[in-house]
């Protein structure tokens, strides 16, 4: 949690604060980094999909807008699934398993919405009462929203592609939001800003499960691919300790961080306080 928590402050940081509270709370002094003009200048890349949901829940919690790619992409996972499954149910009724009043009363508030953008703010109204995430919730809307501009006011088309699309569709560079994904799909791309967490020897490499079958060359190469995506920004983050398949472990520094000269480092110890006071894991930087 206090590595998510840096990397979503540190952020707030560079970007000039995104909400009256970052000034407040000294976050940020408003001023931010010359050279960085958007959230799409930043992507935190990690070794597993399992690192994201803490990184998600820390930008959420700090009003930051975010794009996950992984395995399944976004629109095909709750709350943003659950928002064109109303859509389907208006305009694709035997696709789906609505019924009765249900259905009809689905299809009364979405008939005569004609722009594919106000019917999606609607289908999110209709399933907000049930959701308890509102800022998950406002995130999808706001990727799906994005996501919609290039049907016009397409429902139809819109609606078969985000059934057919698949991760690799999941991206939308011109996003105004961080980019959240693995170290494998981030080949190719680049951006400003670029936070590597879990440098642990473990994760990075990934040898927590089995160490005699992990191949150190290929995770070396993909660190090395990770590090060569920032064009003028690397954060390299670790945490004393994390739970990891239910069991809290202190995992020694990554070798990866190790071998790279101390002079071209900069290091920083940070600790953040709980809600409730309760201390939150230690966490250094590189």
């Amino acid at each position: 949690k206090s590595e998510a928590e840096y990397i979503a402050r540190t952020i707030e940081e560079m970007i000039g604060g995104l909400r009256s509270f970052s000034m407040d709370s000294g976050i940020s002094d408003g001023g931010g980094q010359e050279d960085i003009q958007s959230l799409s200048d930043f992507a935190v890349l990690c070794r597993t999909t399992g690192q994201m949901a803490v990184i998600e829940k820390a930008f959420s919690d700090h009003a930051i807008p975010y794009q996950k790619t992984g395995e399944v992409p976004f629109f095909k996972e709750d709350p943003a699934k659950c928002i064109l499954d109303v859509l389907k149910a208006a305009d694709l009724p035997d696709t789906r398993g609505w019924k009765g009043d249900d259905l009809k009363n689905i299809s009364r508030k979405l008939k005569e919405i004609e722009n594919l953008q106000d019917r999606i703010r609607k289908a999110a109204d209709i399933i907000e009462p049930d959701k308890k995430g509102k800022g998950e919730l406002k995130n999808s809307v706001r990727r799906l929203l994005c996501l919609s501009r290039q049907f016009d006011n397409d429902t139809e088309a819109f609606l078969t592609y985000t059934a057919l699309g698949s991760s690799e569709d999941d991206f939308d560079s011109r996003a105004e939001a961080v980019y959240v994904g693995t170290l494998h799909a981030s080949k190719g791309l680049e951006w400003k800003c670029v936070c590597i967490p879990g440098c642990e020897d473990g994760i990075l490499p990934f040898t927590i499960l089995d160490s005699k079958k992990a191949d150190f060359r290929e995770e070396c190469r993909l660190f090395y691919v990770g590090m060569t995506r920032a064009a003028t920004y690397l954060f390299l983050t670790r945490a004393h300790k994390r739970t990891i398949f239910g069991k809290t472990v202190a995992l020694p520094v990554s070798p990866f961080i190790t071998a790279i000269e101390k002079e071209l480092t900069e290091h920083i110890d940070t600790l953040y306080e709980g809600k409730k006071g309760d201390t939150l894991k230690q966490l250094l930087l590189f």
